[in-house]
């Protein structure tokens, strides 16, 4: 297998894409992705992730909780699936929740697992709806640390 990479490209500033090649077979790659009980190994640096609704069917309602490991705020997120095509194709709807427990701003994800040969997958995320440069880039570095982590995670399970 060769080294897995991430790639980036940022196509207007409402939007972001993310690739990386996993040394892991698709259906697995899926599997981590879409199963809540994966979630607590491929989060963000500093956080653990914990979900507590959302079984990925199309018109489910999924939220999750980022646990900070320091100490920290949690953060609060949520949304719908929109589209899915099993192994291959998952659209949500993705908004950080206020104290109120509402989402202000949604934003869509789309992500796809493709097989690139090998055993390997390469994962493309890609998320719009960003209101700011800011925002967006830090979806970037979330996405890039979640996607190394999984990467990781599902290459371990292999």
């Amino acid at each position: 297998m060769t080294a897995a990479t991430l790639t980036r490209a940022r196509t207007a500033a409402g939007e972001l894409t993310l690739t990386r090649l996993i040394d892991a077979p698709r259906a697995l790659v899926w599997e981590v992705w879409t199963d809540p009980a994966h979630a607590a190994h491929w989060g963000p640096d500093g956080y653990r992730v914990e979900f507590l609704t959302g079984t990925a069917e199309v018109g489910q309602p999924w939220r999750a909780r980022l646990v900070s490991l320091d100490g920290g705020n949690d953060l609060m997120q949520g949304g719908v699936f929109r589209e899915i095509v099993v192994g291959e194709r998952v659209v949500y709807s993705f908004g950080w929740e206020n104290d109120d427990g509402k989402v202000d701003e949604e934003m869509l994800t789309t992500v796809t697992f493709a097989d690139a040969g090998d055993g390997q997958t390469l994962l493309t995320l890609h998320q719009t709806g960003f209101t700011s440069i800011d925002e967006r880039d830090g979806h970037v570095g979330g996405w890039s640390q979640a996607i190394e982590r999984l990467a990781t995670y599902a290459a371990g399970l292999a």
